[in-house]
């Protein structure tokens, strides 16, 4: 923010209300006693370059780093002044800058601290406090009813136990396809007359198809519940797919997703699942799809794939918000109730990784600025009632905030722009992988870090104070998430299909809370054993 030629600063951070003085005070002290080396610099040069590399990618947002930024012309998307400035300036010099703009008088500083509870008279309280209930429909649909007051919306919501997991090989990788199919055309309206009738009540309809689950869902003003119930219904039990909508939205995805593996780190990633998995095993497919597959599928696939994943045994419903709940159990009854069993389901299975006894492979993606490396590790699923929580846990030490390998990769030795770690599973299986986005001549080195981690992992080396942290942000952030009625539905609806229980906020911190340091390190042992290094360049 500038003004007659002075320019604003802000800093801001996000803590524990406990701790929110002292790392004020921090924060001041760090500004003020400013220091950089000259290899920070000549990192922070180097991620500018791929910022702005990054941003030539598609036409929009080049358009909007023209505006942005104000680059001088297309023959040079960076603006070269600055990227000479950084290569000329000096360590000191940049804590000289500090010293003399950065004045602690002319500063303001402000705590936004959580306010106190307020206080309701008990009787009251206790008269609109109404408890989450699970009914069963009449064709066997479970239906997850959580009144929530302070939302004054309906968000409906059915998901079902799918995604890849539950598709033959051939129809994996056009999922994407049938996530779009669904919110179309049915038999009650085609999908002019939907969109229509979506805008004109402010109705939110969408879907998100996974790994492991498949969503559908809908969110109005409670005047127009019963409406976005129908929609959400229509699509469920009378989904009709008209050719020349299907054949508009096939060629849209294509693109979409032919764009999408434009991007370094998408592609990448996409490659590790194909190496690591192989093709038989269904993480190894995007649930957003393969732009090949995509174009060459019908609209009798997409049907295939809706009608095999959402039916009544798989589905199970879930109201959060501002409803009366027997008038929203009388309308599922009535919406939900065509929903039937195919004669036949393929079930989820174990599958075995590809990669075997195979410890590392090299792949090239061609001229390319950025190079990555990954190392993938086998473990668990998301139905494993006994490791679940402790691979959260997990995840979040090596890849949450201050995770080990952001820290070791990044902060200590500025080796990578991007490092972190994630885990990817469906009901059975799941991978653990450590990455990092770097140039080539880092590959080494990294590989070296990553390896002495995984060492550590297989002989369940945990620092308790990591362990302790991983616990305490994992919980903050699963409040922070939790506020909105959206990841209410699903967590409710994913947990009782994956881990028989609707897991609300409440449930889920407990569970955090209740895991072991012992358990972790069992986890982390045991994804341990069989570590694949995966690099592309």
């Amino acid at each position: 923010m500038r003004s007659r030629g002075e320019v604003v600063a802000t800093f801001f951070f996000e803590c524990a209300p406990g701790n929110a003085e002292r790392a004020l005070e921090a924060v001041k002290k760090e500004v003020l006693n400013f220091s950089v080396s000259r290899g920070e610099i000549l990192k922070y040069k180097v991620n500018s370059l791929v910022a702005a590399a990054n941003s030539t990618r598609n036409s929009s947002v080049l358009a909007d780093s023209f505006l942005n930024l104000k680059y001088p012309s297309l023959d040079a998307p960076i603006c070269k002044p600055y990227i000479d400035f950084l290569e000329r300036l000096a360590p000191q010099e940049a804590a000289d800058i500090c010293a003399r703009n950065f004045d602690e008088n002319k500063s303001t500083s402000a705590l936004l601290l959580p306010t106190s509870k307020v206080r309701r008279n008990k009787r009251a309280s206790q008269a609109v406090k109404q408890e989450d209930e699970i009914v069963e429909l009449s064709n066997g649909v479970r239906l997850i009813l959580m009144p929530r007051r302070n939302f004054p919306k309906l968000h409906l919501r059915a998901t079902a136990l799918g995604g890849a997991q539950v598709l033959e090989r051939r129809l994996r990788d056009i999922q994407g396809l049938a996530a779009l199919s669904i919110l179309r055309d049915t038999r009650r309206r085609n999908a002019a007359e939907l969109a229509d009738l979506i805008e004109s009540r402010g109705i939110s309809f969408n879907s998100s198809f996974g790994d492991a689950t498949a969503s559908v869902f809908v969110e109005s003003l409670p005047d127009h519940w019963r409406t976005s119930a129908e929609i959400l219904g229509d699509s469920l039990t009378c989904l009709r797919i008209d050719q020349k909508t299907f054949e508009a939205e096939r060629r849209a995805l294509a693109a979409d997703i032919s764009e999408d593996m434009d991007d370094f780190q998408t592609a990448a990633f996409e490659f590790l699942r194909r190496e690591f998995c192989g093709r038989e095993n269904p993480l190894s497919s995007n649930s957003d799809g393969d732009a090949a597959a995509v174009r060459k599928a019908s609209a009798k696939d997409a049907g295939k794939i809706l009608s095999s994943i959402f039916c009544a045994r798989r589905t199970v419903l879930c109201a959060c918000g501002t409803f009366d709940p027997p008038e929203v159990l009388d309308a599922c009854e009535s919406f939900f109730s065509k929903m039937g069993n195919p004669a036949k389901m393929r079930e989820p299975k174990p599958c075995a990784f590809k990669c075997g006894s195979q410890v590392s492979k090299t792949v090239s993606l061609g001229d390319k600025v950025q190079s990555a490396i990954f190392a993938a590790m086998g473990c668990c699923g998301l139905s494993d009632p006994e490791n679940y929580y402790p691979m959260c846990v997990l995840r979040e030490i090596l890849g949450g905030e201050d995770g080990i390998v952001f820290e070791r990769v990044r902060e200590r030795c500025g080796l990578a722009y991007s490092a972190g770690a994630s885990w990817t599973a469906n009901s059975n299986n799941g991978f653990l992988s450590l990455g990092a986005f770097a140039n080539s001549g880092q590959m080494s080195e990294i590989e070296g870090i990553f390896i002495g981690i995984i060492q550590e992992l297989s002989m369940g080396k945990i620092d308790r104070k990591k362990f302790d942290a991983a616990k305490t942000s994992l919980c903050a952030r699963i409040d922070s998430a939790m506020q909105d009625p959206a990841a209410q539905a699903y967590s409710a609806a994913s947990g009782l299909i994956l881990r028989g229980s609707a897991e609300n906020a409440g449930r889920i911190k407990s569970m955090v809370k209740s895991v072991g340091i012992g358990a972790v390190k069992r986890c982390a042992s045991a994804a341990a054993k069989n570590p694949f290094i995966f690099k592309v360049i």
